[in-house]
């Protein structure tokens, strides 16, 4: 929500009157409801401007993109009659005010509209932009990614702290909340995560160093920088937002049923939320409460062939299954001996749970557990056991948020501490299962898919090519190869489990830390990250990639691709944003 609201605030608006629109649903070269051409005194015609529409007292927000002629066209069934808002989201350019526009029934509406260059655009970027404007090495930059997990990187870069004062604020911060907390809504720790000190005092120095605290004109000693804006085929676009009824909602994951509902399940507070996309409606339903000492909120979602919904209940330590139908939960529970106060079942994989009645999940650190769901008996597998840590995982190690020397240092962007076997640090986090129900575990603190036999509990490890890639989360495809992201490598790759082969493919813009990768039925694989709001597709033939720019502050998280239409259809939340987004590619 606090990303929201700085947008509004900062976006100027044109409005027009919608009384009626004329035109045949469907693709790009139907009639449009409102189109125009975008043009600035600086740049002439503009590609590449995200220009939004929403209807007055809608919760529904559409986005297209203008082409390389600078017209954008919305087409007629996507916009209902009534008045509606435009903003648009350009780097560095913002739209000044306008007034309304009337549209004389049963024809097209045609706004142009002229964006200038803002003066000061740092109310409009993304970390992305601040990662490539702010000065420092690569090593100091990535000090930040903590920062980005909880809010916008606007919070301490536009600050006045020196580093005496964020000392004490960033050893709190890392220290006592959890990872889902948010201005204004922080939640403490049970048991607070070891900080050092001279990390902490590392990035406050650096902070402190490109934030506002030596400024005498209140402007940074540094030019800012916005990345270029898409073009070409990522002007192919619809994206429709889909605003959340509590502010504060933190959808992280995203998932489409096979009815075509949206689920999402909150990161901050105990719901599972249903949106119905053809109307926007939204229900929340309210996940019971195993551990009330703990905090609230949710982080992994799936939904199963057979439509049952199931939820990662985070600190709650335990599994959530919903029946749509009966709108009832069943909740397994961590038993007593896997749980503890630092206990976090964030991670699960319960698709391929026909094959033998069993799921997996994780209990934070270096444990795998597995349910049997008739029994419901638990059994611990240890992944890392055997690992020897090798001597560029070391030097790598040193350079990431939150690192220290010794054990125990919280995870970059998660705040997870990691634990250390045979002096290599791991840490437990994406699960995907494939069609033997096999499991294959992301090492996050790490370079390696780990796979864990499901009948022999043999252990097979498949080292990335880069040394602390951090392996996050991924997907699995119809032919068993596994796809998922290297956080820190800004790198997505593919294992083929059934040969042991992986590939991989660089993202095609700095700091864009993909956190995760689905497949599409055409082959393309989706991702997208924290930093850039930007999603992403890659042709694995040619590795083309094709960006696409989110309207608005995004923190993505988890990402998913629902295939069952004419089109594949990308599902993300606006984890901070309070949102869920729909990304329809058009060709």
């Amino acid at each position: 929500m606090f990303q929201r609201a700085v947008l509004l605030r900062s976006v100027g608006l044109a409005s027009l009157i919608l009384l009626n629109a004329c035109g045949q649903p469907g693709g790009p070269d139907t009639a449009a409801a409102l189109e125009g051409t975008v043009r600035s005194a600086d740049e002439g015609v503009m590609e590449g401007v995200v220009v939004s529409a929403k209807k007055d007292g809608s919760t529904i927000a559409v986005s297209v993109v203008s082409n390389d002629k600078g017209v954008y066209s919305f087409p007629a069934d996507r916009l209902s009659p009534g008045h509606y808002t435009l903003t648009i989201r350009a780097g560095g350019y913002d739209l000044p005010s306008a007034s309304g526009t009337e549209i004389v029934s049963g024809k097209s509406v045609k706004v142009d509209l002229n964006p200038t260059r803002m003066a000061d655009p740092s109310a409009r970027m993304s970390a992305a932009d601040w990662l490539i404007s702010v000065p420092g090495t690569q090593e100091q930059k990535s000090l930040l990614l903590n920062c980005s997990v909880c809010h916008s990187l606007d919070l301490p870069l536009m600050s006045m702290h020196s580093q005496a004062e964020f000392e004490p604020l960033i050893t709190r911060m890392l220290g006592s909340y959890t990872h889902q907390s948010q201005p204004g809504d922080p939640q403490p720790l049970v048991k607070p995560r070891p900080v050092d000190p001279a990390r902490v005092a590392e990035i406050a120095k650096y902070v402190s160093s490109i934030n506002l605290s030596s400024s005498k004109d209140g402007k940074w000693s540094f030019p800012l920088k916005t990345l270029p804006r898409i073009k070409g085929a990522g002007t192919r676009v619809i994206i429709t937002q889909y605003d959340l009824p509590r502010p504060m909602s933190q959808p992280h994951d995203v998932v489409t049923d096979p009815d075509g509902i949206a689920w999402y399940a909150d990161f901050g507070r105990q719901f599972l939320g249903r949106l119905d996309p053809k109307t926007g409606a939204v229900k929340e339903y309210p996940i019971p409460v195993v551990h009330p000492e703990q905090p609230k909120g949710n982080l992994g979602v799936e939904a199963d062939s057979e439509g049952t919904i199931w939820v990662a209940m985070h600190h709650q330590a335990a599994i959530g299954m919903f029946n749509p139908k009966t709108e009832k939960f069943k909740i397994f529970a961590l038993p007593k001996n896997l749980h503890t106060p630092s206990t976090q079942l964030s991670q699960f994989s319960t698709l391929n749970h026909a094959v033998d009645g069993k799921i997996w999940t994780m209990t934070g650190g270096n444990t795998v557990a597995r349910l049997d769901l008739k029994t419901e008996r638990w059994e611990t597998f240890y992944p890392f056991k055997n690992t020897q840590a090798r001597p560029d995982e070391l030097a790598a190690f040193k350079f990431m948020p939150g690192a220290g020397e010794s054990s125990g240092p919280p995870v970059a962007g998660t705040g997870v501490p990691s634990v250390k076997s045979n002096g290599a640090s791991h840490l437990v986090y994406g699960l995907i299962s494939d069609s033997k129900n096999n499991c294959y575990i992301l090492d996050f603190f790490g370079r390696s898919v780990f796979r864990i036999d499901a009948k022999t509990g043999n252990i097979t490890e498949y080292p990335t090519k880069l040394p602390f890639s951090m392996p996050r989360r991924g997907s699995m495809d119809s032919q068993d190869r596994l796809w998922f992201a290297q956080f820190n490598a800004d790198r997505i790759a593919m294992l083929d489990t059934r040969t042991g082969k992986m590939s991989e493919w660089k993202m095609p813009r700095p700091f864009t830390n993909p956190y995760d990768v689905a497949l599409d039925k055409n082959g393309y694989a989706w991702t997208a990250g924290y930093q850039a709001d930007r999603v992403i597709r890659l042709d694995p033939k040619t590795g083309s990639f094709t960006e696409y720019q989110l309207p608005l502050t995004t923190n993505v998280r988890r990402v998913f691709v629902d295939n069952h239409g004419p089109r594949p259809v990308f599902w993300v939340g606006s984890n901070h944003g309070a949102s869920v987004i729909k990304v329809e590619p058009l060709d």
